[in-house]
């Protein structure tokens, strides 16, 4: 397996890339070309134009969760968005029925107060028009027709294997005392009665605390052990890494890479660190939503590397 990272907080001194508080990771496996997230903005095809990167080649785009820091990226590769920089390729990617691949949760309705924080509401009005009301692909309105023809949405709340070897983990069991006790947000039910809302948030009838359960993961088994590849890690990077060695079958993990939403220096962190330390994990690459403080315990207690755009791992 072959990954290269493509959106992150950071980039490397002397590696000119475009930087933002998102995730997206390309990754190779045999003949998969798998999007594992998208970020925030364009940048996603901006760094993949710089690395060389054929976006039109996909045949997934994996989605670890519906926070818009990992999934607008998608009104760029789509063409729903405006392309912001005049300096690169102004048309959006020419899919052909990539599979476009989450947790049901994954396209529900996300709110922080009063901002929407969802995925783009042009991906989840087709999902409304196919899944809800049925229409076949000659039935969509024209501006939804060249998306449908883009991706194909599987939703999953179980495991799925993308490859032999590389696996989305689904819903993630939550088994641990101290990891994902807060709400993260909040998740709406509309007047509209559908799950893929594309309604405006003026539609919204209710909202409920958000704890995240379409969080997911993927897991590559390798020669050397398993390797866990996290958006945010809601679910809890703990639990995650025990889901995957359980649906490998593998005990040994070789590597982590992802964001843990971890920043403060308080006990759901010591015991983090505690259960890493004691997984014995080759190597740690703590990102995207992880402080500076929280990496520092990491790395003083286990082998912990940085994590910039452009970086590339390659996992027998």
């Amino acid at each position: 397996m072959k990954l290269r990272v493509l959106v992150d907080n950071y980039t490397y001194i002397d590696e000119y890339y475009f930087g933002e508080p998102g995730v997206s990771y390309y990754i190779e496996d045999g003949e998969a070309k798998v999007l594992f997230d998208t970020g925030y903005t364009d940048a996603v095809l901006k760094n993949a134009e710089l690395m060389g990167i054929d976006l039109d080649a996909l045949t997934h785009i994996v989605l670890s969760h519906g926070h818009d820091d990992h999934t607008r990226g998608l009104r760029y590769m789509l063409g729903c968005g405006k392309w912001e920089d005049p300096g690169f390729s102004k048309a959006p990617l020419h899919l052909k029925k990539a599979k476009l691949l989450g947790h049901p949760g994954v396209f529900e309705p996300k709110f922080d107060g009063a901002e929407y924080i969802g995925i783009p509401k042009e991906v989840t009005r087709l999902l409304d028009l196919k899944l809800r009301k049925g229409m076949t692909s000659a039935d969509l309105p024209n501006e939804l027709k060249k998306l449908d023809e883009k991706i194909e949405v599987t939703l999953s709340e179980g495991v799925y294997h993308i490859t032999d070897r590389l696996t989305y983990l689904g819903q993630i069991p939550r088994t641990n005392d101290f990891e994902n006790k807060e709400p993260v947000g909040e998740r709406a039910k509309c007047t509209c009665g559908n799950r893929y809302c594309s309604c405006d948030t003026d539609g919204v009838e209710e909202k409920e605390d958000d704890f995240l359960l379409d969080d997911s993961a993927l897991v590559y088994h390798g020669r050397d052990g398993i390797f866990v590849i996290t958006g945010c890690s809601h679910a809890g990077i703990c639990n995650i890494v025990e889901y995957a060695k359980k649906v490998t079958g593998e005990n040994h993990v070789a590597g982590v890479i992802g964001g843990f939403h971890l920043f403060d220096l308080d006990e759901r962190l010591e015991k983090t660190v505690e259960y890493l330390k004691g997984a014995k994990i080759d190597m740690l690459y703590p990102c995207h939503c992880v402080s500076l403080a929280a990496k520092a315990k990491m790395y003083a207690a286990m082998p912990t590397g940085e994590v910039g755009v452009g970086m590339s791992l390659e996992i027998e």
